[in-house]
């Protein structure tokens, strides 16, 4: 990466809640560690060899993790990643492996450290592990509020609770989801398309949002708080 490269990265890993009390000095040697990839829209990545050998830094685009069942054809989004999140931190941890896979859901920069520069990295900045605990913390109670939702809530609740995490309250807009596809927004929420096609003109029928070709767009804010509150 060239040096207008490296101060653009430089800021914004400085900035993210997980570096924040990580030296300038050692933000700087590793992203010298680091190679810079471009992820194009739909790259995808099964392998767990590419996974597991590499630590991964998403400066910005959009990639989502995922659990694929060859047998069935089904796919589960787990994550949507966005800058400044990590994959995969189970890499760092020796012999640790687990079923999970990544797209790039539109271009995407990510820079890419081998998982042996990682750990001694990571060995002469402890600060990192209590950081990335936090991490892992905030990933695992986010999967336990889904596995409680998946088995309590019906398909249409779980909509209405993904479109109100993805609102930007100061816009009122959605975020992360809009430009979605609706295969997209049924793997987030473990259904069907055909499902979610249903449930989404119930939405537009109330005028609550507005659909066009992998768009998604909030029309009135109010009216999903109240259809939310109603459920």
């Amino acid at each position: 990466m060239n040096s207008v490269q490296f101060e653009s990265y430089f800021k914004s890993i400085a900035k993210s809640d997980l570096f924040s009390n990580i030296p300038p000095s050692s933000i700087a040697e590793l992203l010298n560690n680091s190679t810079l990839e471009n992820w194009q829209k739909k790259t995808c990545f099964i392998s767990k060899d590419v996974i597991h050998n590499k630590f991964h830094i998403l400066i910005s685009g959009k990639i989502k993790a995922y659990n694929y069942d060859f047998r069935n054809d089904r796919r589960f989004t787990l994550f949507l990643l966005k800058e400044n999140d990590l994959f995969d931190v189970f890499s760092l941890e020796n012999k640790m492996e687990h079923n999970i896979h990544y797209e790039a859901l539109k271009d995407s920069l990510v820079l890419s450290i081998p998982v042996f520069k990682m750990k001694q990295w990571a060995h002469k900045n402890p600060a990192i592990h209590t950081a990335l605990t936090q991490y892992v913390l905030n990933r695992i109670l986010v999967l336990e509020n889904f596995i409680n939702d998946v088995v309590i809530e019906d398909t249409f609740t779980r909509l209405t609770k993904l479109f109100i995490k993805y609102i930007d309250k100061p816009t009122k807009k959605f975020t992360m989801i809009n430009d979605l596809s609706h295969d997209e927004l049924a793997q987030l929420i473990g259904t069907t398309r055909a499902v979610l096609n249903r449930h989404i003109q119930v939405f537009k029928d109330n005028g609550i949002i507005e659909v066009s070709r992998n768009s998604t767009q909030l029309k009135d804010y109010n009216k999903l708080l109240n259809m939310a509150n109603n459920l």
